[in-house]
């Protein structure tokens, strides 16, 4: 416990300062220990003012509190545990496994007995997205509980297509209806007409339409830039080999009924990868 007490002295010079006498203030602290206290003075006063517009402190020097040391030490602690335990984390995921299969995907644990921590279908996925935190990307998948998981960009593109191929094979019918009738046909920002595929506006591009007879191939595909984060990218080959810059497509289901709907379109005069994958 610390005690503070004032006292006044009169014609105290401060130390450093002997232009500056007159009424001062000395205070004196008192470190509590069980039923004794110890005197402590500091090295210098305090002056005061005689106006009382405020206290000149002179080199003064007190120890550090107990408090204090103990405050330090408890938030060291809690730093070193936290490190501790995002580091155990990271450890734990080195460890986790993803593998496709012909009916989902399956997480597992282990290197040598494996054990299953989950199993998704892929007709129970009704979401694949490309999305952002904090400056990073991150591909996941929901179900149809709501539940999200984080997966590899393997497993986001073959996903994508499992989906896309159940939403075409009750869909096309529709689709082809609504392009036959000239309207336009939306596949996330990109729009399919008789007047061919609307690229919308980019940074360094402007909109333009592609015309559907000059298009040779289109290609999806997920990539890495310089600073690690992924990028799903589509990109077209024109028979003029203009260059055409590749446009984002952060959903792979859209990318994929896009290709679909191409490929069934053009009865396969556009050449439609999706991932390795011709359609």
């Amino acid at each position: 416990m610390i005690l503070l007490q004032e006292e006044q002295k009169h014609g105290a010079e401060i130390p450093g300062h002997a232009a500056l006498r007159g009424p001062a203030t000395v205070f004196r602290v008192y470190l509590s220990t069980g039923s004794q206290q110890r005197a402590w003075q500091p090295t210098s006063a305090v002056q005061r003012s005689k106006g009382g517009y405020g206290h000149t402190c002179v080199g003064s020097h007190f120890p550090l509190p107990h408090d204090s040391l103990l405050g330090a030490l408890s938030a060291l602690v809690i730093f070193l545990l936290a490190t501790f335990l995002f580091s155990a984390i990271a450890v734990y995921a080195l460890f986790v496994d993803t593998y496709a299969c012909s009916d989902g995907f399956i997480k597992v644990r282990g290197r040598r007995s494996k054990r299953v921590l989950q199993a998704v279908r892929w007709d129970r996925i009704q979401e694949v997205v490309l999305g952002w935190s904090q400056g990073r990307s991150f591909t996941y998948v929901r179900d149809t509980d709501g539940t999200r998981y984080i997966v590899r960009g393997e497993i986001w593109l073959r996903a994508g297509s499992e989906l896309a191929d159940r939403e075409f094979a009750s869909r096309s019918s529709a689709l082809l209806a609504t392009f036959h009738a000239g309207q336009p046909v939306a596949f996330a920002q990109l729009h399919v007409s008789q007047w061919g595929i609307a690229v919308p506006k980019g940074k360094d591009y402007p909109a333009r339409v592609l015309p559907l007879q000059e298009i040779s191939q289109v290609k999806y595909d997920q990539y890495r830039n310089r600073r690690g984060n992924r990028r799903a990218l589509l990109s077209f080959t024109l028979h003029s080999n203009a260059n055409i810059p590749p446009v984002d497509v952060v959903s792979a289901v859209d990318a994929a009924l896009l290709l679909l709907f191409l490929q069934t379109l053009s009865q396969g005069q556009i050449r439609c990868v999706y991932a390795g994958r011709t359609f």
